[in-house]
């Protein structure tokens, strides 16, 4: 599908639409409920992180406006151009736990808030001390992390 849609485009194309779409679709699709749980966690220094296993294109411009790291998957730009390819594995399943383990020594968090929706999830929801699966009624793009 990939290969389709949008491999052979210009690696820019794709990054001004991924943040038309951070700006104009991305704010209409976060729940409420969802986007207050961010908003929280940050308040109260909670460290938030988005692992999902749809392309940073999409999500990178909204996370960064959040001040939110993002853990995706990528995909692979030869010469300028995506290529249709996934760079690395799709980010999803035991992939979001290698992805996050990668990055954060969870033995050093008190508490590790988990969010998720899909049975692609229930890896990433193991890892949390405080887990929750769909309690925004459709939003699977949320992994929180604290440190206390």
């Amino acid at each position: 599908m990939l290969r389709t849609f949008i491999g052979g485009m210009k690696e820019e194309k794709i990054i001004l639409s991924g943040n038309a779409f951070s700006k104009n679709i991305l704010p209409g699709l976060i729940r409420k409920k969802a986007l207050e749980a961010i908003l929280s966690h940050q308040h109260n220094q909670v460290e938030v992180v988005i692992v999902t296993a749809s392309s940073e294109y999409w999500l990178k411009k909204w996370c960064d406006e959040f001040g939110i790291l993002l853990i995706s998957t990528n995909l692979l730009v030869e010469n300028g151009k995506i290529t249709g390819k996934i760079n690395g594995l799709n980010c999803h399943g035991i992939e979001k736990v290698k992805r996050i383990k990668s990055l954060f020594e969870l033995h050093k968090y008190e508490n590790i808030y988990c969010y998720g929706d899909t049975q692609g999830d229930f890896p990433m929801l193991k890892l949390g001390t405080k887990s929750h699966y769909k309690p925004f009624r459709g939003s699977s793009i949320l992994q929180y992390l604290s440190a206390l």
